[in-house]
């Protein structure tokens, strides 16, 4: 199928989150995380045929971001939580080191 044939196709779907976002996804135009998930939601979902809703696919990695998931998204990440854990490793390996390193000298 062509992008026209594509973009078409989308054309005759609802006005809902998500058209816009895919019409310019298959023009080729650059789309941030969230209207790429938008995008996706709506195609997966066959331009909201049924009506708009939950789509009722949790084990989708994209379902707590979906535009009607009944499931949202987590405020703080674990990947943050994970982040923030490493960093404090790393920066205790780095004192570890300065000081053995240095011995005798304090405040590192």
């Amino acid at each position: 199928m062509t992008a026209s044939e594509l973009i078409a196709q989308a054309g005759k779907g609802k006005a809902l989150p998500g058209k816009n976002e895919l019409i310019r996804h298959y023009q080729g135009k650059r789309l941030t995380p969230s209207q790429a998930i938008k995008a996706y939601c709506y195609d997966c979902s066959g331009y909201y045929d049924g009506g708009a809703g939950d789509c009722g696919v949790p084990t989708c990695p994209l379902y707590p971001y979906a535009p009607y998931s009944n499931v949202k998204a987590p405020k703080e990440l674990l990947a943050d939580k994970s982040k923030a854990k490493s960093r404090t490793g790393v920066k205790k390996r780095n004192i570890d080191r300065l000081n053995a390193l240095l011995p005798g000298v304090e405040g590192y």
